[in-house]
């Protein structure tokens, strides 16, 4: 949600799914089967909430399911305080010592600092060694960080993070819903809620009820089993809910879509992921199993006769 040229998180997340999505020949034959276009990574926007509707589908929900979802992980003990706290531990307990031991190799290396306690030095050529302190009413600031010969952008970002995580316990509600919406880049949970309020609208628009029926694929299953009346098909996603449960919108969709109409492919879900028959296309005839995640490197030819 930047407003500048750099990449935002989202848009790196859809990058890296995008690139294990379509690296394999049947899979690309597969998504044009069904019909489905996906943005191409340079196209895609996180601030589009077709582009960001359209990556929930295929499994990367790039933001939380709706406001509520927010409401309940920013209470005590919720699992946004759990990601405060583990924040907080790595800069504290792995940054910062890090950062610490680097400071001393280039006290050792170099002629302009020589570590005090460094008992091979002559008392006159010792300097004092810069070292990075946690201090509780000292909150580092980003001019703390020019007197060291050298400290990285990231190291700074995340000490000024651990200043804002560690107030965050002292927080009221709406601080603690703007702290957690900052984290996606908005200025504060009223901005979050106009974003969330036009991805349920083109949600709705695209024939899936709301962003966070995308953004749970639970979810999602209910919705299209109360679509359905056909006994056979209900019985079959009975059977086979929490497998079903475990796979994309997109799995989803394709496994009802195959079974009440006339469609180029078929699937079933099984423990190991998703079988895919392709009965069209230049991959007609193939078969292979794809999870929600990537495709697998079981590349064999499999059996059709294992699809119903």
């Amino acid at each position: 949600m930047t407003t500048d040229s750099s990449p935002t998180s989202g848009n790196r997340a859809y990058s890296q799914f995008y690139a294990g999505y379509t690296a394999y020949p049947p899979m690309q034959s597969w998504l044009a089967l069904s019909g489905v276009r996906l943005t191409q990574p340079d196209r895609f926007s996180d601030t589009d909430p077709s582009d960001v509707c359209t990556a929930a589908f295929h499994g990367v929900a790039i933001f939380p399911p709706g406001p509520q979802a927010v409401k309940d992980s920013v209470k005590d003990n919720g699992p946004y305080a759990q990601t405060i706290q583990a924040r907080l531990s790595d800069f504290r307990d792995k940054l910062v010592p890090a950062a610490n031991d680097a400071l001393r190799e280039l006290a050792k290396m170099t002629a302009f600092a020589v570590p005090s306690d460094d008992p091979e030095t002559p008392p006159s050529k010792k300097v004092l060694l810069l070292t990075v302190e946690i201090e509780d009413n000292k909150p580092f600031t980003r001019d703390d960080f020019m007197q060291f010969p050298v400290m990285s952008e990231g190291f700074i970002e995340a000490a000024l993070q651990y200043e804002q995580d560690r107030l965050y316990a002292h927080k009221t509600l709406r601080e603690r819903l703007d702290h957690f919406v900052a984290d996606y880049g908005f200025p504060h949970f009223k901005r979050f809620k106009s974003f969330m309020d036009r991805l349920d609208a083109h949600a709705y628009k695209a024939g899936h009820t709301s962003y966070g029926h995308l953004a749970i694929p639970t979810r999602y299953l209910n919705m299209m089993v109360a679509r359905y009346q056909e006994p056979k098909l209900l019985a079959e996603v009975e059977e086979k809910r929490d497998l079903l449960g475990q796979q994309t919108p997109f799995v989803i969709r394709s496994f009802f879509d195959c079974r009440v109409s006339s469609r180029p492919f078929h699937i079933d879900v099984q423990s190991d992921g998703v079988l895919v028959r392709l009965d069209a296309g230049p991959f007609r005839g193939s078969t292979f199993i794809f999870n929600s995640v990537h495709v697998s490197d079981r590349h064999q030819v499999i059996d059709p006769g294992l699809l119903p």
